[in-house]
């Protein structure tokens, strides 16, 4: 009884909402660049509770790092845990940068030479329209520059 009242009675989608964060299906978007694994889990736990987030890489390690597309944001309340996928707009590589290797990823896409898929797809689609195209690519020319950033 003790371990169950600690969890929040508020759903994830409003723990990891309430605490700055966009939710598309099981992917979480709107981490700044350059955060840091430890400061995700102490702002949804400023929602949650103590203890209730985890972040981990793609083989299930926990990790510190700087944040980065793809990794795992493991949420609990009373109903139980949920895992989110990390997405850092622009990041379709997974390198927690947003740099020409991404650009190159999105125009592979475009020229149907190699598709993206779950995160790095939500990644590239930086205006947000559900589909990739020149748009995105300019969105990410322009962040690369220091133009204008990619709107997280």
């Amino acid at each position: 009884k003790e371990e169950e009242n600690k969890y929040s009675a508020l759903s994830i989608p409003t723990i990891v909402t309430e605490a700055g964060y966009k939710l598309s299906n099981n992917f979480m978007t709107g981490v700044k660049i350059n955060s840091k694994a430890t400061d995700i889990v102490s702002e949804i736990e400023g929602i949650s509770g103590k203890d209730t987030v985890s972040v981990v890489d793609s083989k299930g390690n926990k990790y510190t790092g700087i944040v980065k597309t793809g990794i795992k944001v493991k949420v609990t309340n009373r109903e139980g845990t949920t895992e989110l996928v990390l997405v850092v707009k622009g990041d379709t590589s997974g390198d927690g940068k947003v740099n020409s290797l991404d650009i190159l990823q999105v125009q592979k896409d475009i020229l149907g030479v190699k598709m993206l898929t779950g995160n790095s797809f939500q990644a590239a689609d930086t205006s947000g329209d559900g589909k990739i195209n020149s748009l995105d690519i300019l969105q990410i020319q322009k962040d690369i520059l220091g133009i204008k950033k990619i709107k997280q």
